[in-house]
């Protein structure tokens, strides 16, 4: 376990990776069949970004829980 304010170098990798995936995103989601929502709309718009926010909240996520 990695104290509050220090880098997970094994999360830093997953979230890289994550990332990383943001030219698959639109060809993964057209294969999700149903009508899709407006969160969804605005990742298929804009995967970088999408990722980029997910991959953020994801990071925000794990220091709220590991502070003291």
């Amino acid at each position: 376990m990695h104290p509050a304010g220090h880098v997970d170098p094994d999360l830093e990798l997953e979230l890289a990776t994550v990332r990383a995936a943001a030219g698959r995103v639109r060809a993964d989601l057209d294969n999700v069949p149903g009508p899709r929502t407006r969160s969804i709309d605005a990742l298929y718009d804009d995967p970088e970004r999408g990722l980029e926010r997910l991959a953020d909240e994801v990071a925000a996520y794990r220091e709220a829980a590991m502070a003291p």
